[in-house]
């Protein structure tokens, strides 16, 4: 009979355990939002450095010697910050108007009307900076030094969970407002948080803040060359948002 008594009781423990631990049976749902504007730390702006020759070395060594200029240049008004990355290359081969060849089209020999005139080579990169107001400065700099279709791309957080933080407490102030607001109206007295849940978290990482028009500016004047044309930005933002669930205790 004692081993009995003792079984009943660890099962009549074991049933009470999860009890204790559910929500209570009376609480207030709500959902909190809440918004951090940040000023981004981070830049990136992209162009092409084009190469053109009567062979591919010559495209190629065209490219070669711009891009050491615009580097180096782009370096000086950055700083040591700067990413200058290349991940692609194309050179291709350049033939008369008066050849109707297509790329799924009938294929054609090098010859006549479509014999190869010359080469054109392309080179895409992309530029990542922490000297933000200095982007626009080294945008017009890369086009005095040769490079094509130079453009902003977007602005951006190193590290965004400081700007979530901010925006999850703005959150959770928001979502006991409203538990509060709707405990008053229905009489009850709001007790402490049982829960919280993150509903959803999105960083807007870049901002359409306009484009930068094409920058076409003629060939470097003889050393020394002038200053770079200082071009001030002011980039709005970044905006971080939160969302949670939070769940609000009914006192009795």
């Amino acid at each position: 009979m004692r081993f009995a008594a003792i079984g009943l009781a660890l099962a009549a423990a074991a049933t009470a355990a999860p009890a204790q631990m559910a929500e209570p049976p009376h609480i207030i749902l709500v959902t909190g939002d809440g918004r951090a504007l940040t000023p981004p730390d981070q830049a990136d702006l992209a162009f092409e450095i084009r190469g053109e020759g009567a062979s591919a070395d010559e495209a190629s060594t065209m490219v070669a010697a711009r891009m050491k200029d615009i580097r180096g240049g782009l370096a000086a008004v950055l700083g040591p910050s700067m990413h200058f990355d290349t991940g692609d290359y194309q050179i291709t081969q350049v033939k008369s108007r008066s050849c109707d060849e297509q790329p799924y089209g009938a294929r054609r020999l090098s010859t006549g009307d479509c014999a190869v005139v010359g080469y054109v080579a392309i080179l895409p990169v992309t530029v990542r900076t922490d000297a933000v107001r200095e982007a626009g400065t080294a945008a017009g700099l890369a086009g005095r030094l040769g490079a094509v279709n130079t453009r902003m791309m977007g602005y951006m957080l190193k590290d965004v969970r400081a700007a979530q933080a901010r925006a999850t407490a703005v959150a959770i102030t928001n979502a006991r407002e409203k538990a509060q607001a709707i405990a008053d109206a229905s009489g009850l007295k709001l007790g402490p948080v049982v829960r919280v849940q993150d509903a959803n978290i999105m960083q807007i990482t870049a901002n359409d803040l306009g484009r930068m028009p094409q920058i076409s500016v003629a060939a470097p004047a003889p050393p020394p060359p002038p200053p770079p044309v200082k071009i001030d930005l002011s980039p709005r933002p970044i905006e971080t948002e939160v969302r949670i669930n939070v769940a609000f205790a009914i006192e009795p």
